[in-house]
């Protein structure tokens, strides 16, 4: 799963909708977050705490290296494993105008230089290069259930 933490407190009450999976054996893995912090993120920091039933695995991204964390993904002692999670090659839909997205290309304001994407496609062709933990989780949860 990958989802956002809106505050621990929150979570934590919410803690027991995480334990139902794990109580019918389901192993549940979540992103960490890409907040470039160590502070915990949940539901992925409750992998730390042992769940009751099956696992709960949480998982931050590391960069195309097999020895890097991505600059931007969340660590810390909570997070167990780190996957690909930098300049992913993923689809989306071709309807997506990638050209009216404010934050894709910005000119540069005086003094400053200018910023963009490492993609510089418009998207138009149904696919697109993203980073996160989001994407790091699906891969392990794979992982997870081809070991299985």
């Amino acid at each position: 799963m990958s989802s956002p933490s809106p505050s621990a407190t929150t979570t934590r009450r919410q803690g027991h909708s995480w334990t139902s999976p794990s109580e019918l054996g389901v192993v549940v893995v979540a992103g960490a977050g890409n907040d470039g912090s160590n502070v915990e993120f949940f539901p992925a920091a409750f992998a730390a705490t042992g769940l009751p039933g099956a696992p709960m695995v949480s998982v931050g991204a590391r960069t195309t290296s097999e020895h890097e964390v991505a600059i931007w993904s969340n660590t810390g002692s909570w997070v167990m494993a780190y996957g690909a999670g930098a300049s992913v090659v993923s689809t989306m839909p071709t309807t997506f105008n990638g050209s009216r997205r404010s934050g894709l290309a910005q000119p540069a304001a005086p003094g400053q230089p200018a910023r963009g994407t490492g993609d510089s496609d418009d998207f138009s062709g149904g696919f697109g290069v993203w980073s996160g933990t989001s994407f790091s989780t699906p891969a392990l949860a794979g992982e997870i259930a081809a070991a299985l």
